[in-house]
């Protein structure tokens, strides 16, 4: 599982029905060395994310299609995140 390697978790929640509750997503990831960061949308777990890992590191963005496209909007200068969540 990824979450073991990671550094930190940030777990945000997705609009129902697609998406869980984050009290019903915390507890699988117990296991994670680093801390668990709760965030309510995607834009902030992502943009907490990437003030928290260092230049040489890297952020992976993981979970369902809908998720990743949420993701994919919210990354700075993208001038084609109209188009990827309509």
């Amino acid at each position: 599982m990824i979450a073991a390697e990671a550094a930190e978790v940030c777990l945000c929640a997705l609009p129902r029905p697609r998406g869980a509750a984050l009290r019903e997503m915390a507890p699988a990831f117990r296991g994670v060395q680093g801390p668990l960061r709760l965030h309510q949308d995607v834009p902030s777990a992502l943009e907490a994310a990437r003030l928290d890992t260092p230049a040489d590191g890297i952020v992976v963005v993981t979970g369902s299609l809908s998720l990743v496209g949420r993701a994919l909007a919210a990354l700075p200068g993208r001038k084609d995140a109209a188009l990827l969540y309509a």
